[in-house]
């Protein structure tokens, strides 16, 4: 079995097959195979339509029928001469007819000579068919169009001859060298491609692991690139050391726990890949600090330090709460400054600058509900009795203060503390040194809006 090519549609197909599956013609017993070129056709075909080599079938029944042509041909050239012979036969008993035979064969050599011979230049060609005629002067017979076309009958037309084993030797010589150079192209492209390609992944390899804090990426880069430039291994080799060696020193600081080992790590490590981590560390650490001290500086410090901590929210309520609780230096200053006023504006009768301490409504003064700043100048006037000629109040650094928050930042202030007067009198048997215990609210314009004093007895 062999695979031909389907004359019709020229699908390769089995030599054997029925039809083509492709077109559907008929295949089994009706092509045949050039024995020249080695194409396949069909046999109906009179020639090869490739090297128009005729078919060997045609070719042999052309012959045989050119050969009996020839043959009655022959026949009739030989009886005519023999009836010629018959009937120009002179009545002399001395003459003797030819032989027969001896006719035939000058009529064959006579046809053979003007089918063969050249006609020389000025001479004009003799035509068989012509007879006698044609040597005659004057005699000129002008050759048919279509006799001039066709082929002398009895002879084979002329066939392309095949191509000579020496053409075909050079021309596959010719295919496979060019197939030979062309493979070689391709492959040295593909070498130079594969190359390239390969160096190209190499360099973007080894950044991207140069740029990396990883040790996974770098070890995947040595061992991918066994043979990367020196230089590139060397450097990532050694970059990888200091890698495993900020391991060694985070794994430490983890251990230690400490706030001030964290930082070490970050000024020593900047860009690890343990940074995020350490820095909630360290936020955590210093989380602690601030809730166990619960005081506004430790709140305030922990805001400053970690804006974006993870415990910010926390730390800010938490830092409302202590403002609420915690009476700040300011604080105590400005609420000292409010009673050591209030009592100089005593000491000097001075009604309007006591007043200037003092709300206009009083919640409670000297137990009074309700009270106004009339009440205060009342108050003023009554301890100043008419022996006295003078007195001096002043406050004892014993003051205690607490603190509500009633606005955004706004607080009141409760103030306890303890006052010494001293008096100066006409009648020294008198009363002159006397302590009163104090109990206060301020409101956050700093003014008094609640007084009440105990005399404490000695």
């Amino acid at each position: 079995m062999a695979i031909i090519k389907c004359p019709e549609c020229g699908r390769e197909i089995s030599d054997r097959a029925q039809t083509c599956p492709s077109c559907g013609v008929r295949i089994e017993n009706e092509v045949t195979k050039c024995t020249v070129c080695g194409d396949v056709y069909f046999k109906d075909q009179a020639e090869c339509p490739h090297c128009h080599h005729r078919t060997a079938n045609d070719l042999n029944t052309y012959n045989e029928h050119v050969n009996n042509d020839a043959h009655s041909a022959t026949t009739a050239s030989i009886g005519n001469a023999h009836d010629t012979c018959t009937t120009q036969q002179p009545q002399n008993e001395g003459y003797t007819a030819p032989n027969n035979m001896d006719s035939v064969q000058q009529q064959q050599n006579m046809n053979f000579h003007t089918q063969n011979v050249q006609p020389q230049q000025g001479q004009q060609p003799y035509n068989t068919y012509q007879g006698q005629n044609a040597a005659q002067p004057g005699y000129t017979t002008q050759p048919q169009m279509d006799e001039a076309k066709q082929t002398p009958y009895g002879q084979v037309p002329p066939q392309t001859p095949p191509p000579s084993a020496p053409q075909q030797h050079k021309k596959n010589a010719t295919t496979i060298a060019l197939i030979v150079v062309i493979g070689f192209l391709i492959f040295g492209f593909g070498a130079y491609w594969f190359i390239h390609s390969s160096s190209g992944k190499e360099q973007q390899a080894y950044e991207y692991a140069l740029n990396s804090n990883d040790p996974a990426v770098l070890e995947s880069y040595l061992n991918n690139y066994r043979d990367a430039d020196a230089m590139h291994r060397e450097k990532i080799t050694q970059q990888l050391a200091q890698l495993k060696q900020a391991e060694l020193d985070w794994t430490n600081s983890v251990v230690s726990g400490s706030k001030s080992a964290m930082t070490d790590f970050l000024n020593k490590y900047p860009n690890s890949i343990h940074k995020a981590e350490a820095e909630r560390k360290i936020d955590s650490l210093d989380w602690v600090v601030a809730k166990t001290a619960n005081t506004t500086e430790a709140y305030n410090l922990y805001i400053t330090e970690h804006p974006n901590g993870d415990y910010i929210d926390e730390a800010n309520n938490s830092l409302n709460v202590a403002k609420a609780k915690t009476v700040t230096p300011k604080e105590k200053e400005m609420l000292a400054l409010v009673f050591r006023s209030m009592f100089r504006s005593i000491n000097d009768r001075d009604d309007e600058a006591l007043t200037s301490n003092f709300s206009d409504l009083l919640s409670s003064f000297l137990g009074k509900s309700n009270a106004s700043k009339s009440d205060v100048i009342a108050f003023l006037n009554k301890i100043y009795k008419d022996d006295i000629i003078s007195m001096e109040w002043r406050a004892n650094n014993d003051m205690k203060i607490s603190k509500r928050e009633i606005g955004i930042d706004e607080y009141e202030y409760s103030v306890e503390f303890s006052a010494n007067q001293k008096i100066q009198r006409e009648d020294e048997d008198k009363e002159t040194d006397a302590n009163y215990r104090i109990k206060a609210k301020v409101n956050p314009d700093g003014k008094i809006t609640e007084l009440n004093m105990v005399k404490v007895l000695q």
